[in-house]
């Protein structure tokens, strides 16, 4: 049986679906990739169980970062905290892949539109690592793609 150590997964967050993703995986402690379907109750006269079709998707991700205030800590001009404070309330692009590497079937990457509606840039108490939990939710299809970068 296969075992997979979750401690190099790749995370890119660019503040538009066009935008040059930035790679923010050094500040990652955590990440969370949850894909559900609306279903819908279709049992009809004659089953014996209920019945369900799926209807809508719907996804959310939250990753876990390291807060830091520096201007260019993950670009020449863009700091994380800047990266998370302008896309909030604005659809941006979230790809995350298992191992940071080349994407392929086994190393697939997942990717698609997101919004953060809220955004708390401090949380913690006296002698904590600054760490934040940032939910998205989804603003359309998650794409999971497994063929070569």
């Amino acid at each position: 049986m296969p075992e997979l150590i979750f401690n190099n997964a790749q995370v890119f967050l660019a503040t538009s679906t066009s935008a040059t993703p930035f790679d923010i995986s050094a500040f990652i402690t955590r990440c969370r990739l949850q894909r559900q379907f609306d279903l819908h109750d279709d049992t009809r006269m004659g089953l014996t169980a209920h019945s369900r079709i799926a209807g809508i998707e719907d996804w959310t991700a939250e990753l876990e970062i390291l807060q830091d205030f520096a201007s260019t800590s993950i670009g020449a001009t863009m700091g994380m905290d800047k990266l998370v404070a302008s896309i909030l309330g604005v659809r941006a692009q979230l790809t995350m892949r298992p191992v940071n590497g080349a994407r392929t079937s086994d190393n697939p990457e997942f990717t698609g539109s997101v919004m953060l509606e809220s955004y708390s840039p401090m949380d913690g108490s006296v002698g904590d690592l600054l760490k934040l939990t940032i939910p998205f939710k989804s603003a359309g299809s998650l794409t999971r793609i497994a063929s070569s970068s």
